[in-house]
């Protein structure tokens, strides 16, 4: 009980590290390239991992305090995670060359959606080198 919690705790310090990054942000974004149909793919990319993340995170979120359990849950709502990736370097194509960053995009979110919530819950850094490089790229201002 305790090591599932353990690493439910340490999945959501990833997750969230990752959505922070994103959030916060300099007053302005960066300036990126307009790229209608990246930013049509990216969405369908980023829709479908948060929804496995929120999955994930629905199954293991019963352990914990019910405050903590809805700022999770919250974070992690797909609608809300999606819109946070809007404002992204990725979805902007912004700060790194736009082909590798749609590379990493791809990579990444395509290799969460496809592994075990078990998986998941060690880390989504430790699944690709691409999640790390998209941190990264989000992390850049």
């Amino acid at each position: 009980m305790k090591h599932r919690l353990r690493n439910f705790s340490f999945l959501s310090l990833g997750i969230l590290s990752i959505l922070f990054s994103i959030s916060c942000k300099k007053a302005s974004l960066p300036q990126g390239i307009l790229d209608a149909k990246w930013r049509e793919e990216s969405s369908e990319l980023v829709s479908s991992y948060c929804q496995k993340l929120a999955t994930c995170a629905e199954k293991e979120s019963a352990n914990l305090k019910e405050s903590s359990k809805n700022l999770i849950l919250e974070r992690l709502n797909p609608a809300n995670c999606a819109d946070k990736f809007r404002n992204s370097n990725a979805y902007l194509l912004a700060l790194e060359d736009p082909e590798k960053i749609k590379t990493i995009v791809r990579d990444c979110f395509e290799t969460v959606t496809l592994e075990s919530c078990e998986k998941i819950r060690s880390g989504v850094f430790k699944l690709s080198e691409s999640c790390n490089q998209l941190q990264a790229i989000q992390s850049k201002h």
